[in-house]
């Protein structure tokens, strides 16, 4: 009797939950993995639905009450029109990829800005030695926002600094990922900032009892800004495997820039609405437009400290964003690509249109490169991304794995003149779930430097062929190809 009770309840929760989700207007292949997860994982897959499927976007209460999107539209959307008229009538860098510059700025609403200088670090050991330099200089503002932070050997070496700059009158805010920095740290740490006076919130904190509700939605940025002059976006978390591969890797490579110039105030701006939608209050003005605060905007948005010419876009993305900005221009680069293509990406689990786009820019005789890393950290995502392999390798994509320890990177070049590098994997997840920020660079010097990283990661990599791919095992096509039907869920 309670056999076929349970039975009820279990067939009456699945339909009920397929008819959510066909209201929800799901994509199919999304769909189908989630009726694959409620099938096979009876009541068990209900409570992953709820955390990790359920679309809390469309209802009643925002995800996020700011968007920094939102605010730059608000802010800049008559320089942003006039951008767009500027640059339909130039030649040039802008006019070869004119679709792509006003792509990022309708959807985004990000303006190009055009004084920066872009330094790049392809090592957590130099990254952090030239970050703690800037850190040690600061005068009056150090915004930080990590997906992963770290109460370890670098954390506490941070943690020291930044104590030593409040005490000094520095204001200094922090933001931890709720999912990203759960029980990574401490609660002596925590009390050693409090009782510093330094301000640090949790996005989405795991504290709270309303936390669950958005366990799906994580914010995936690396962000720091000092004294609004200088910052630092990428890869990089804040632990240190990044310098030394930690317990489980031999080794870490990953990218990170230093950014000079006006992008410090686009990437301020984001840090700010960040702050906002973690619960902090004490920089609302800035979003009201306070004007009695003026000496304390022009602390959080001063004049860039340098001259040089080179264009970039700050791009910013998340689960509640109208358009999916980053996705989107990823897919107008390589479509738009007339030469060379290259990738570096841990995780590789496209949809299914992102996937035809490297086909066919493969097939249209463009050179496309795509490293992904040799040793996984995460196997399910791992054996997904071998099942797309075989397409990919057929229409002449060449396909490496990183073997020199684990790779983290996340970039895109084409034609040796523009590069996307940040935080945004080649992955559904990080394309419509997660809190994400790149940077578009239109500059062939930057370009060719990526190029010349890729090019040494070649190296310390195998390049996969058909050949090889195609004496896979069965049983390990079988459940790499089984592991694919819930790879949107991922």
């Amino acid at each position: 009797m309670i056999f076929y009770v349970l039975t009820i309840i279990f067939f009456c929760y699945v339909i009920f939950i397929a008819i959510k989700m066909l209201l929800e207007n799901k994509p199919p292949y999304s769909f189908i993995a989630w009726l694959t997860v409620l099938v096979f994982l009876p009541y068990i897959g209900v409570i992953f639905y709820i955390f990790l499927g359920m679309n809390w976007k469309k209802s009643k209460k925002k995800i996020s009450a700011r968007l920094p999107e939102d605010m730059l539209k608000r802010h800049f959307s008559p320089i942003l029109d006039e951008q767009i008229n500027i640059i339909n009538n130039m030649g040039g860098l802008y006019g070869k990829n004119v679709n792509l510059v006003k792509l990022a700025i309708k959807s985004g609403y990000s303006p190009i800005t055009v004084q920066n200088e872009v330094s790049i670090f392809d090592n957590g050991e130099e990254l952090f030695e030239n970050m703690i330099n800037d850190l040690k200089l600061a005068e009056k503002t150090i915004h930080m926002e990590y997906f992963i932070w770290r109460s370890d050997k670098l954390g506490k070496k941070i943690k020291d600094i930044l104590i030593k700059k409040a005490k000094e009158g520095v204001e200094v805010r922090l933001i931890f990922d709720g999912v990203g920095s759960m029980l990574r740290i401490s609660r002596k740490y925590r009390r050693e900032l409090r009782r510093n006076k330094i301000k640090f919130l949790y996005y989405h904190d795991p504290f709270s009892i309303f936390w669950t509700r958005f366990v799906n939605y994580r914010n995936h940025r690396k962000i720091v800004v000092i004294d609004g002059i200088v910052s630092y976006m990428g890869g990089m978390n804040l632990g240190q495997e990044y310098i030394d591969g930690g317990k489980r890797f031999s080794s870490w490579r990953d990218i990170h820039l230093r950014i000079v110039g006006d992008s410090c105030n686009l990437i301020q701006n984001i840090f700010i609405c960040d702050w906002h939608n973690a619960g902090g209050k004490d920089l609302d003005y800035v979003l009201d437009d306070n004007s009695n605060n003026s000496t304390d905007m022009k602390n959080l948005f001063p004049l860039p400290i340098t001259e040089k010419y080179l264009p970039v876009q700050i791009l910013s993305s998340g689960p509640d964003s109208k358009w999916d900005t980053i996705q989107k221009v990823y897919s107008k680069m390589i479509e738009e690509a007339k030469e060379s293509v290259y990738i570096e990406s841990p995780y590789f689990v496209p949809d299914e249109g992102f996937l035809q786009i490297l086909e066919n820019a493969s097939l249209s005789g463009v050179n496309v490169n795509l490293m992904i890393t040799g040793h996984p950290d995460k196997l399910l995502a791992w054996w997904v991304a071998q099942t797309y392999f075989e397409t990919l390798l057929k229409a002449g994509v060449n396909i490496y794995l990183y073997q020199k320890g684990f790779l983290h990177s996340k970039f895109c070049i084409i034609d040796g003149s523009i590069v996307s590098c940040g935080t945004c994997n080649m992955d559904v997840r990080s394309f419509y779930l997660h809190y994400e920020m790149n940077a578009v660079i239109y500059d062939s010097e930057i370009s060719k430097k990526f190029e010349n990283i890729f090019k040494k990661d070649i190296l310390n990599s195998h390049k996969i062929t058909a050949e090889e791919y195609a004496k896979q095992p069965v049983l390990v096509r079988l459940r790499n190809s089984a592991c694919r039907i819930i790879a949107p869920v991922l």
